[in-house]
């Protein structure tokens, strides 16, 4: 047994002898951070603004569109009446707004204005939206041409005269 013993104390005593005079010459620090971590604040995200060049396609569809509308009514600034009340400044303004135009009597009834939901209604079934309209375009179905369409009538606006 006291071989065991001189053969492990000096060999712990030679371990913490080595341990102590280890810290003495090399000074324990505390870690340091090697890799630094900002925080980054999440960003809100936006709706998404559609392309520039999505916009000018849905335009020139919504031009194209608009040739339907040109047989009867008038896309110009000078609002000219032709068989329909013209369509310069339609999306925003009153309902049956042309004074020398002879609207349905249900058409003169209706209040409010067309925004883009009333016209896109009107536009798809316009015998379905006002019974008895005088209008008698069938309508445009499909929703993407409306669409189209409703951005192109957006268009035809002069901000300072907005009836």
């Amino acid at each position: 047994m006291k071989k065991i013993f001189f053969a492990i104390f000096p060999s712990i005593l030679v371990t913490a002898f080595a341990w102590t005079i280890s810290n003495i010459l090399i000074k324990p620090e505390e870690a340091k951070n090697i890799i630094s971590v900002n925080p980054v604040p999440m960003k809100k995200e936006k709706a998404q603004e559609p392309p520039i060049q999505n916009i000018s396609q849905e335009f020139s569809l919504g031009e194209k569109q608009a040739k339907k509308c040109k047989a009867c009514h008038s896309l110009k600034k000078d609002k000219k009446i032709k068989i329909g009340p013209p369509l310069w400044s339609i999306v925003g303004a009153k309902k049956a707004r042309t004074t020398n135009f002879k609207y349905s009597e249900k058409l003169q009834n209706l209040d409010g204005i067309w925004n883009e939901e009333e016209l896109s209604k009107f536009i798809k079934a316009p015998n379905q939206y006002i019974p008895e309209t005088k209008m008698l375009f069938k309508g445009i179905k499909n929703d993407e041409d409306r669409k189209n369409l409703i951005i192109f009538l957006k268009t035809l606006t002069d901000e300072s005269n907005k009836n």
